[in-house]
């Protein structure tokens, strides 16, 4: 399961890369995948050595504050959409914007708040 939490969202930025056009986004995201892959592989032979077992309750808020930024998050893009549909405010974001909020709020879930969670 920590693989696939591990390369899902890889995946997912790949598929995003692929689809964006030329332009600076697209070399944008391409970074961040690669830090991110990098700091991943990094976190994970840190964590082999030190084998510190979490309680059950770390996981529980791990799980808790990922899924409450994901609803947030999506919330907020919902309600974006939704102005839009009504003509209420002009539309700015285009579908790489859309991408990269996607793909930014998938590894804030699920690298930053784990991290920040296992910490405190």
């Amino acid at each position: 399961m920590r693989k696939l939490l591990t390369y899902l969202p890889s995946l997912f930025t790949i598929i995003v890369i692929i689809t964006l056009d030329e332009g600076w986004a697209k070399w944008l995201l391409l970074a961040v995948l690669v830090l991110s892959v990098i700091l991943a592989k990094f976190k994970r032979n840190k964590f082999e050595t030190d084998e510190v077992e979490y309680d059950e309750r770390v996981n529980i808020n791990i799980r808790y504050w990922s899924f409450g930024f994901l609803v947030v998050t999506n919330a907020i893009l919902i309600m974006y959409f939704m102005l839009v549909s009504q003509s209420m405010i002009n539309e700015w974001m285009t579908a790489d914007y859309v991408m990269i909020y996607l793909s930014a709020t998938m590894l804030i879930a699920l690298y930053v708040i784990p991290s920040i969670a296992r910490k405190f």
